[in-house]
C-alpha cells in the first residue's frame, strides 16, 4: 500500500484511487493492491521478477516482500505485478490459507 501511495498515485495528476481486496482462492489467500497511479514499466517488472536490485527504494521494498513470502511459504507463493505506465499497477500477493 505504501508504494501505491508514494510511487503511484502521489505522482499522478488528478485524483488517485487505491483499492485493496482479499479473497480465498483454491486454499490460498490473495491480497490485491490496485492503484490508478503512474505505473511501472515492463522492463522494471522484468527486473523485479528476476530478483534484480534496481537501486530504487520502492523496488527494494517490493523484492523484500516477495522474498519474505517465498522464504516463509515456498516458491509457489509470492507476488505478481500487472502494470501499464500512466494507467496504474496491480500487485497480487499470494499466501497459503492457514487455520
Amino acid at each position: 500500500m505504501e508504494n501505491a501511495i508514494f510511487h503511484g498515485v502521489e505522482l499522478r495528476k488528478g485524483d488517485g484511487l487505491i483499492v485493496i481486496t482479499a479473497r480465498e482462492k483454491d486454499g490460498d489467500i490473495e491480497v490485491t493492491v490496485e492503484d490508478n497511479g503512474v505505473g511501472i514499466s515492463a522492463e522494471m517488472i522484468d527486473k523485479i521478477n528476476r530478483g534484480e536490485r534496481t537501486g530504487g527504494k520502492a523496488h527494494v521494498g517490493i523484492l523484500n516482500v516477495k522474498e519474505r513470502i517465498q522464504l516463509n511459504f515456498g516458491a509457489s507463493y509470492g507476488m505478481k505485478i500487472e502494470s501499464a505506465q500512466w494507467e496504474g499497477t496491480k500487485m497480487i500477493l499470494t499466501f497459503p490459507a492457514i487455520d
